[in-house]
């Protein structure tokens, strides 16, 4: 059966909000919401903004039906798997048009089976090894790599915390740098002068690595390709702040800690 317009409108914003959340690009919002419009014989235009979202929907059948809603875009935490389960729910809707309470409860069953699959100690943990082996790869040596790993694991951990707490992007940013080469100039310092030197120059610079935006620069990329130049350009303007923050945040480490000397 053809759901109401204003019913159908509002799961697709819902839908758009949770698509936008998990990081997806432009291009990738825009087939899923038209996949789902087109299911029950709808179009829909969109305008996509930084902060904002406006689509339209339109009756195939009876043009003058119209409806258009303004959404605010929600904060972004990269979610692939999430991600993955509302691609495949466009898919359900287009080929089985299920009713619009189970679509809902489709979405409400991705965003809770991602809840309960993602072990979040699993996530840091790979996280403080990655940016640990990273430390490596640069010339560390095996002390700076397990400060490294341990600020890497915390401030990722402290992330996730934020984020979910709603704090803004660019204080996170700010913040999250200063403590995780904070925490590698302080305990490192104390190590130094107990048990010797150690590459806490590299330790420092590769602590701090989790926060580098590259997803976020890997859409502002195809957004622009695929002609949805406004919002690319916004999101390369949001990543240049965010890297900015970073190196506020590390360069008030070099002045408290007196580590001019390492910069």
């Amino acid at each position: 059966m053809k759901p109401k317009i204003g019913d159908l409108a509002l799961f697709i914003s819902k839908y758009l909000a949770a698509l936008h959340a998990c990081g997806a690009f432009v291009s990738r919002e825009n087939r899923c919401t038209q996949r789902i419009a087109h299911a029950y014989g709808y179009d829909i235009s969109i305008n996509f903004f930084f902060n904002n979202t406006a689509l339209t929907l339109k009756d195939q059948q009876n043009p003058h039906i119209k409806e258009t809603l303004v959404l605010s875009n929600p904060a972004v935490q990269i979610n692939l798997a999430e991600l993955r389960e509302l691609s495949a729910l466009s898919w359900h809707i287009h080929d089985d048009r299920p009713e619009l309470a189970q679509c809902y409860e489709h979405l409400k069953t991705a965003k809770e089976r991602n809840i309960k699959e993602r072990n979040i100690w699993v996530v840091l943990l790979v996280v403080g090894i990655s940016f640990g082996a990273l430390c490596r790869l640069f010339g560390g040596d095996f002390v700076a790599m397990a400060f490294t790993f341990g600020a890497a694991f915390s401030g990722a951990g402290l992330r996730h915390l934020l984020t979910l707490w709603g704090i803004d992007m660019r204080l996170q940013y700010i913040f999250l740098s200063f403590y995780s080469s904070a925490f590698v100039a302080f305990f490192g310092g104390i190590w130094a002068a107990h048990f010797g030197e150690f590459s806490m120059h590299i330790a420092i610079a590769t602590s701090i690595l989790y926060l580098i935006p590259g997803i976020f620069f890997i859409n502002c990329v195809i957004d622009i390709l695929d002609n949805h130049v406004l919002v690319g350009f916004s999101r390369i303007v949001n990543i240049a702040i965010l890297i900015t923050c970073m190196a506020i945040g590390v360069y008030l480490t070099l002045v408290i800690f007196e580590l001019g000397a390492l910069a």
